[in-house]
């Protein structure tokens, strides 16, 4: 698997960790740094700046 894929699908098991514990703040900062993944894979395989 992709290095960007597993680092998503870790970033989205941390945060429904966190969305289970009940602490929302953390569950919004780890869905944000998936899509930050997401994005800069995206970006590197475009070449886009």
């Amino acid at each position: 698997m992709n290095h960007w894929k597993d680092q998503y699908f870790s970033e989205l098991q941390r945060g429904q960790q966190a969305r289970a514990e009940g602490n929302e703040g953390m569950a919004r900062v780890c869905a944000r740094r998936a899509a930050g993944e997401v994005i800069r894979a995206y970006y590197q395989r475009t070449q886009t700046p």
